[in-house]
């Protein structure tokens, strides 16, 4: 399988690219002109300058079986929820539309399986107050209006999707005890390294075989 990784130099994107690797999977990573990944077998790495160039992003993606999608704003202070967010505020809704509209126009890929974030969509009411509060009066605002505006693009195109959406990161080891939670308490997280396990999974099960949204935590 030849998969193509959209924020590769990223967190979890960094993770997917390894474990993709371990698997045996050929792997094109997108990287930000300024990164300068390790030369590894079977990993193809491409640079693209504009994320909602639609011809840029048709080329990218050229004769993969399935793309993942790690990509996602980014704020001065990740850490702090109140920091300002450094990316343009419609980051995802653009780049999903794009990517959407470049799968579509290909005769492969068709499988997308991209991440957002818990508490956004169908998700919400399934948040613990505190964190509702902090996702409503931070510039975590922004950040999840324009995932809902992403996913409701993912959800109403005729690809093979899943939109995945992980409760707290952090960078905690893979344990492989990821499970869908119905709930997303002060407590709970997920390190990236096993979201990028969930993320590949998602490739190797049919998406009609388990929720298409996702929220994740760790057992």
């Amino acid at each position: 399988m030849k998969v193509v990784v959209f924020g590769a130099s990223g967190g979890v994107g960094n993770h997917v690219v390894q474990q993709a690797l371990e698997k045996g999977y050929a792997v094109r990573g997108v990287y930000r002109s300024s990164s300068t990944p390790r030369l590894e077998p079977n990993l193809e790495v491409a640079y693209v300058s504009d994320v909602f160039d639609r011809q840029a992003l048709a080329e990218v993606i050229a004769g993969a079986d399935a793309v993942i999608s790690c990509l996602g704003s980014r704020r001065k202070n990740p850490k702090n929820p109140w920091s300002r967010v450094t990316s343009p505020s419609d980051l995802m809704e653009r780049f999903s539309r794009s990517l959407i509209e470049a799968m579509k126009a290909l005769t492969m890929p068709k499988r997308l399986t991209i991440v957002s974030a818990a508490g956004v969509g169908t998700s919400a009411p399934l948040v613990h107050p505190v964190l509702r509060f902090v996702f409503d009066h931070s510039t975590l605002r922004l950040e999840y209006e324009d995932l809902t505006r992403m996913e409701d693009q993912v959800e109403r195109s005729n690809l093979d999707w899943t939109i995945v959406r992980p409760v707290t990161l952090t960078t905690g080891q893979l344990t492989n005890k990821v499970k869908t939670c119905s709930y997303y308490g002060l407590t709970d997280s997920i390190s990236r390294a096993d979201v990028a396990s969930f993320l590949l999974r998602c490739l190797e099960e049919p998406s009609s075989s388990t929720s298409r949204t996702p929220m994740i935590c760790t057992k």
